[in-house]
């Protein structure tokens, strides 16, 4: 037992050879956390402890599986452990017990989709209209009431007000359809099981026999239901065993009560606490600076983190006047750090605290030809609300684009159902017409509802009233019309989900995008702004390799780590978040959320703000975010008045060019310069060819059209001429 135990430190020893009865485990970042959680697991079967009687909870997937593969190669296989998500283990018991709650053990699982298309059943059945009583909105207020428990009747007594009237009409049928198809959603699948369990108290007293050692990882995420589950089940032995850190509480709005954690040794008052404080990721100024801003939060138990590691770099920051400065130093950087040969770009990343921030880093960092890839989402011009606009102002440009009116031509809904674009599409082969052409001719279709027809024509008059004045509107102008006639921001307001909202930043900050090409002074047609963020489009700047720059959303941030961390953004209103700002406990959440961005970085850390910042579609002036006030001024270095960021004298080895970034050969055979000739536009020439595979992009010039014409390779029907 000794020799097993030998990596581990003092702090995680004592831990991992904690006897019985509950324990709290507070695990900082880097501190081992994951490993003390295996090594508790791989002590119980070197005690003796029967494989079956251990229940291991992550919150990941992907976490189970890697403690499963640790725990073989460190005591063997052990087929009879139960670990895996809150979601897993529930499902394993209700496929056993689920007769008992009027479900057939063969239960089907309703995903995102499916429970979307139910509810709008739903709506449509009590006839409420989806205008008022969006889908996904309505989606989204059941979950919260399940993640609570809060079942259908419990929800219609303590409705608040109107809405939550409709709403619990609403969630009743809902779950009346959901048992009549022997369905579960993701929320039952935790929600039912503590149901199980209370309304069946044998059930529960055979759980609790069985599971008489419970580990749970990321104890400060879990949500009401997750917490009554590890409750009734920990009432049995007592054995609970939980991981977690209340600095890293991070998802209070999908649900994480963060007081699950903070009153652990309440709700187990024979608990012993447990604190892992040496860090293994981070410089030592990192985790001084670490400390001293989450030290102005309240809602914590407390620890200090330390490491052993070399003292470091200050943390650099500078507030620049505008965000161009901003994103140029960025660039800069990153540039002088691969140089130097301090980091591999996959070494790198850069944190933001909204989507919308990602758009100008992304434009920085492919003018300067340095490869980057987006985790947590796509790419800003890749984004579905984007990609509707954009496809909106292809259609008012050229009526020829199929492909974008066909992405539009139900977005918002409007009664254009796909069975009638296809007889339409069917109609257009048949006579040779663009798509387009044959929506004006729609009364000639047959098979096409009157009502359809109706919508129909209203669509296409506000296309041609559109195209009327495309040419006289600079292309700000041209896309806020669009955005107004077309109804899609009003749409998304009335969603009013935290979807929804982050949507239509990102509509707002298209707007930004606009204003900025006309600000530099270039032709300011929307054809000229399509062109240009075609490129940023459909340019394949990822590599093979995982050598290439990290954007990322703070959120996306937990459980990784990066050489060097660039935090832009740093103002008041973005970083904290102006919704928190009027809450003490969600400035908190936010600090937590600075917290975690900062202890990702193991060398060097920058942290950068602006004056200045065109945002969400205006320009505001912005003040430093209180965080930064927070750190420790020791500990910080300000780049301002032209100093710039020293280095160690033996890293001044160039390395060379950063890695261009590249194209796969394209699946379709045409090349630059080759002479083409279309069924419909004649002949031609291919000026461009972009993206590879069945996102092949080619531009091509034909000589019957004013300027070139981008055309989906698959679907481009070409012929190659001599």
């Amino acid at each position: 037992m000794k020799d097993f135990l030998k990596n581990l430190n003092l702090s995680q020893n004592e831990a991992v050879k904690h006897g019985d009865g509950p324990a709290l485990v507070i695990a900082g970042a880097g501190s081992g956390k994951t490993t003390v959680l295996t090594y508790r697991v791989c002590y119980l079967l070197k005690r003796g402890i029967e494989p079956r009687n251990i229940l291991a909870v992550t919150f990941t997937n992907k976490a189970a599986a890697e403690m499963k593969e640790r725990i073989r190669k460190l005591v063997g296989g052990n087929r009879d452990l139960w670990i895996g998500t809150f979601h897993s283990i529930c499902l394993r018991i209700l496929r056993r017990d689920a007769a008992r709650l009027g479900f057939g053990g063969d239960f089907s699982i309703y995903d995102d989709d499916d429970q979307l298309s139910l509810i709008e059943l739903c709506l449509k059945e009590l006839g409420i209209e989806d205008k008022e009583f969006k889908p996904r909105a309505v989606q989204e207020r059941i979950s919260r009431a399940k993640s609570s428990l809060i079942w259908p009747d419990e929800f219609a007594k303590a409705r608040e007000n109107f809405r939550d009237t409709i709403i619990s009409r609403v969630y009743e049928l809902y779950q009346q359809k959901l048992r009549r198809c022997n369905a579960l959603d993701f929320d039952d699948l935790i929600s039912l099981t503590v149901k199980l369990f209370m309304d069946h108290p044998r059930v529960l007293e055979e759980y609790q026999a069985r599971f008489t050692h419970i580990l749970i990882d990321e104890y400060q995420d879990t949500n009401h239901a997750q917490y009554r589950l590890i409750k009734l089940l920990g009432q049995g032995n007592g054995d609970v065993f939980a991981v977690g850190d209340e600095d890293q509480s991070i998802y209070g709005f999908r649900g994480a009560d963060i007081t699950n954690i903070l009153d652990f040794q309440k709700d187990f008052s024979s608990s012993q606490l447990y604190r892992l404080e040496q860090n293994y990721r981070s410089t030592q100024n990192i985790l001084r600076a670490a400390n001293g801003l989450i030290a102005h939060n309240e809602e914590r138990i407390g620890k200090t983190l330390w490491t052993k590691n070399e003292v470091g770099d200050k943390i650099f920051y500078h507030h620049f006047p505008a965000e161009h400065h901003e994103v140029e130093f960025v660039v800069k950087m990153i540039k002088e750090l691969y140089h130097r040969k301090r980091f591999r770009l996959g070494e790198i990343v850069v944190f933001y605290r909204v989507h919308a921030l990602s758009r100008i880093v992304e434009e920085g960092l492919r003018r300067a030809h340095i490869p980057y890839e987006i985790i947590g989402g796509v790419g800003f011009y890749g984004r579905r609300e984007i990609k509707d606009i954009l496809a909106y102002m292809k259609v008012v440009g050229s009526s020829a684009d199929d492909i974008s009116l066909r992405r539009i031509i139900n977005v918002p809904a409007r009664g254009i159902g796909a069975a009638s674009v296809g007889a339409i599409a069917a109609f257009a082969k048949s006579h040779a017409l663009t798509l387009y052409d044959a929506l004006k001719r729609c009364a000639d279709v047959p098979g096409v509802p009157a009502k359809t027809r109706a919508a129909v024509a209203k669509f296409v008059t506000m296309i041609d009233g559109l195209r009327r004045v495309k040419d006289e509107l600079p292309a700000t102008k041209l896309l806020s019309k669009i955005i107004d006639v077309t109804g899609y921001v009003r749409e998304l307001e009335a969603e009013h989900t935290d979807e929804s909202i982050m949507r239509l930043e990102n509509i707002k900050e298209l707007r930004s995008a606009a204003a900025e090409f006309e600000a530099r002074g270039e032709a300011q047609g929307a054809a000229q702004f399509l062109e240009e963020i075609s490129l940023y489009t459909d340019i394949d700047f990822m590599q093979d390799d995982d050598d290439k720059v990290t954007l990322m959303t703070v959120h996306a941030a937990k459980g990784l780590e990066f050489g060097a961390v660039f935090m832009v953004g740093m103002e008041k209103g973005i970083f904290p978040y102006a919704r928190a700002m009027s809450s003490g406990r969600e400035i908190e959440e936010e600090r937590r959320l600075c917290y975690v961005a900062m202890t990702r970085a193991k060398k060097t850390l920058f942290l950068s703000s602006v004056e200045s910042r065109m945002l969400f579609g205006s320009r505001t002036s912005n003040e430093r975010s209180p965080f930064l006030l927070e750190i420790p001024p020791q500990l910080m270095e300000d780049l301002g008045a032209g100093r710039v960021v020293k280095f160690d004298p033996e890293e001044e080895l160039e390395r060379g060019a950063l890695p261009r970034q590249t194209r796969r050969p394209s699946d379709h055979a045409y090349a630059t310069g080759d002479r083409v000739s279309h069924p419909r536009f004649g002949k031609g020439e291919i000026c461009k060819i972009m993206g590879q595979g069945d996102d092949t992009r080619i531009s091509v010039s034909f000589s019957s059209q004013p300027g070139p014409m981008l055309l989906l390779a698959k679907f481009a029907n070409l012929k190659k001429l001599p």
